[in-house]
């Protein structure tokens, strides 16, 4: 009955997401991706880099969904739900088992925590929901092995973690989690708990450094997404870290996009978080003996689940923001937790009747849910969430570009021009915001303008294909058919499938046959 209530109140919350269309990158992973659509994607899935991230079984998942749902973005909604549900019955069930005080309560709060929405709430976020619960899984299999019972569920353990990596790499921290609960629940990391973490870290950097290339070569190609120095990265973890507690803790003023810091190490409280995060943890350490014991487990958990995003590597979102909500999801579970725990424990000493802790409880649930209800909503679409995004943070120039490729599509080219040139003069050497301006402005009737900002936008990029061919579709309309015809046989030289370019060749060849 427990479980059903702890299912029963994620789905109550995060059931407007299923009226929910897509939004950011929904069509790039699933609605438009050419291997998820292909009936032989599956090869190109498992046997090959040809999507932006090796994330097989996500993939694979989208794929059978695609299969099954085709575009109606409700049904993968509904999946996407049911995986965060899923999620926090597990982590209910791993709390249990390591007798965490309040266990069921805080995967209520995890459940329901308005940070978890970005998530929970976004199609292209499966990857998160998933691997996290295959990590549960992982994890509740390997404590069962370690409390005496058969070696296969150690093989289960290890299985399941090479699913969630397979799902998507931010559980790699789980082998140095393993060793964490050991030193916690024992007092000490034996030989034996090493040796049983080889296979564990073996996984973690196999497909850890795999992930790193795939952002490499798909997501950073040439781009300088953290040009700061290794001194600016060390501080600016400490940022992160007490970035997410705070959030956490307060979870209001979310943001799809947050404002990117510049921290110069030369300035020291620029070292204060990082200062503030190793004192409380050397004062926990001193208390180890007492309640030091479940802050240090708590915390460390959330660090070492937040260490492969804290910036020592780089990854594409880095060129918008140093922190995401989806980033830290994950980890969040753990400062949950100790916060429910500590609560519990305070309350035991007082024996407070069942309607009294469950008001209690009722007392922490309602606002969070209240929020996080608010929050679903804002990723309804396109528009709603970039419009969101920008009375939080007005400077994101992502926002901007997305509002206004939106916007244009929605059929008011006019109405998109001002946050195309906003983007601009936040990021003057966006290609594709010279272009989308160039197209917008072209729509408008404003050929001369146009012109020059898809020039611009090739000069950025030669081999911006797209760019070609809206470049020939403004020369055409200008009547200059050499030019166009250029422009859109570059197009096709770059990308050969690119059929708008085809199309559009064809026919002005054609306008260039009749006007001889």
């Amino acid at each position: 009955m427990a479980g059903a209530a702890l299912l029963a109140l994620a789905l109550g919350v995060y059931w407007p997401a299923l009226a929910a269309g897509t939004v950011w990158d929904d069509g790039l992973f699933v609605f438009e991706n050419a291997v998820i659509r292909s009936p032989g994607g599956l090869r190109d899935i498992w046997l090959t880099t040809r999507l932006m991230d090796y994330y097989p079984v996500t993939s694979s998942l989208f794929w059978l969904e695609w299969r099954l749902f085709g575009p109606d973005p409700a049904p993968y909604h509904g999946v996407q739900v049911a995986l965060h549900a899923l999620s926090a019955l597990v982590a209910w069930r791993v709390l249990r088992r390591l007798a965490v005080p309040g266990a069921f309560v805080a995967a209520a709060a995890f459940a329901v925590h308005p940070v978890a929405v970005e998530v929970a709430a976004w199609i292209s976020e499966t990857k998160t929901t998933l691997s996290f619960l295959l990590f549960g899984l992982a994890l509740g299999a390997y404590l069962r092995f370690e409390e005496g019972e058969r070696p296969r569920w150690y093989a289960a353990a290890l299985g399941l973690f090479l699913l969630a990596l397979l799902a998507k790499t931010s559980v790699v921290a789980l082998p140095a989690v393993l060793l964490l609960l050991a030193w916690w629940r024992r007092g000490r990391i034996g030989r034996e708990d090493l040796w049983r973490s080889l296979p564990f870290f073996g996984l973690s950097l196999a497909l850890g450094l795999l992930t790193v290339q795939q952002q490499q070569l798909h997501a950073i190609g040439t781009l300088e997404v953290r040009p700061e120095g290794l001194a600016s990265r060390v501080a600016a973890a400490g940022w992160g870290l007490c970035f997410y507690a705070w959030k956490l803790l307060v979870p209001v003023r979310l943001s799809a996009v947050y404002p990117r810091w510049e921290v110069d190490p030369s300035w020291p409280p620029a070292w204060a978080p990082l200062a503030a995060a190793l004192a409380l943890a050397a004062l926990a350490w001193r208390g180890r003996a007492g309640p030091g014991r479940p802050c240090l487990a708590a915390f460390g958990y959330f660090a070492l689940m937040l260490a492969p995003v804290l910036g020592f590597v780089a990854f594409g979102f880095h060129r918008y923001s140093l922190v995401a909500d989806h980033l830290v999801y994950p980890a969040m579970i753990g400062p949950v937790a100790l916060a429910v725990a500590a609560a519990a424990r305070w309350l035991e000493g007082r024996r407070p009747a069942a309607w009294q802790r469950a008001g209690l409880a009722l007392a922490l649930l309602a606002p969070l849910a209240a929020l996080a209800q608010q929050r679903v909503h804002v990723f309804h679409d396109h528009q709603s969430l970039w419009s969101a995004t920008l009375a939080a943070n007005p400077r994101a120039w992502v926002a901007h570009y997305n509002l206004g490729v939106a916007i244009d599509r929605a059929g008011d080219s006019r109405a998109a021009i001002p946050h195309f040139r906003r983007v601009l003069e936040l990021h003057p050497e966006h290609a594709e915001a010279h272009d989308a301006l160039g197209r917008a402005l072209r729509r408008d009737g404003r050929l001369d303008e146009a012109i020059p900002h898809h020039r611009r936008a090739i000069e950025l990029e030669p081999r911006f294909a797209a760019a070609h061919n809206h470049l020939g579709n403004a020369l055409r309309a200008r009547g200059d058919l050499e030019g166009a015809i250029r422009h859109y046989r570059l197009a096709l030289e770059i990308a050969p499938d690119l059929e708008e370019a085809r199309v559009n060749l064809e026919r002005a060849l054609r306008e260039q046959d009749r006007t001889r």
